[in-house]
């Protein structure tokens, strides 16, 4: 039988464990909440891009540039 935890525990260093052994429920794919979440992050996450894209192209004002960078991060 191919246990996942035979293949792991020879792999772990000195001082480390394994907590869990298993995969997720393949059932649960989208909840409740990612039906608003999942539209928002796309517009929050093209918006960002979009604007560090101009800014990039026209404006070449670093503080812009910087600012944007932190709503690229948060829309990834």
């Amino acid at each position: 039988m191919d246990d996942p935890r035979s293949r792991i525990l020879p792999l772990l260093r000195q001082g480390e464990r394994l907590l869990w052994v298993g995969q997720p429920d393949p059932r649960v794919r989208f909840t409740g909440a990612d039906a608003l979440l999942v539209p928002f992050s796309i517009l929050w996450g093209g918006f960002a891009a979009f604007w560090e894209f101009m800014v990039v192209t026209t404006a070449k004002e670093p503080f812009f540039m910087l600012w944007g960078i932190p709503f690229v991060l948060v829309g990834l």
